[in-house]
């Protein structure tokens, strides 16, 4: 039995975990950068020596790599059982472009799911951290998870090449993966 979890977004993760809780794959969400220019309002204190009132810079704007995506799932339909992605939702604070992005590519991840036939499961983050974060205790989530998740795989390495911080996407992935595995050994799906 394989079940695979899902932390959705451009610092996600899918991670496959077997029925006896251990790493079957693990890859942060395939991403790409589309090189764009984009234009601003010049700020009061800004050197504008032409008077203009915008100004143009580059920007790096990350997507899903739909295609790396599909191939993925493509290559793993019939070894998982199911799959648990992470609910989210838009964040009090959060920019409406940026919320609207990050909906944008759960929804793209949750169709591609459907079109390969995936059973898939919805998870919200207190729901799974509940269970398998419970007796970590540090000040933040994340911490919690990445503490948990050292216990749980410590030969695992939750970093990305040329990173000093453990990727939160490739752990929380993975913890969500561990919440299916228990889910579906307590019968409960």
């Amino acid at each position: 039995m394989l079940i695979m979890g899902i932390d959705p977004g451009f610092d996600g993760a899918i991670a496959i975990v077997d029925g006896k809780g251990e790493i079957f794959s693990l890859i942060p969400m395939p991403i790409y950068i589309e090189k764009k220019k984009k234009t601003r309002k010049v700020r009061k204190n800004e050197k504008n020596p032409k008077g203009h009132k915008t100004k143009r810079y580059d920007a790096n704007v990350r997507h899903i790599d739909l295609v790396e995506l599909d191939k993925y799932l493509k290559d793993m339909k019939g070894m998982v059982r199911r799959v648990y992605l992470e609910q989210v939702h838009a964040w009090t604070g959060e920019g409406v472009t940026s919320a609207f992005r990050f909906g944008e590519g759960y929804g793209m991840i949750k169709g591609l799911l459907m079109s390969h036939g995936y059973k898939c499961s919805l998870v919200t983050p207190n729901a799974w951290t509940n269970l398998i974060c419970k007796s970590a205790e540090a000040p933040s989530a994340k911490e919690r998870s990445a503490i948990v998740a050292k216990e749980l795989f410590p030969k695992t390495d939750f970093h990305l090449p040329k990173k000093r911080k453990p990727h939160d996407g490739m752990i929380d992935a993975t913890l969500i993966a561990i919440y299916g595995v228990r889910t579906e050994l307590d019968g409960a799906a």
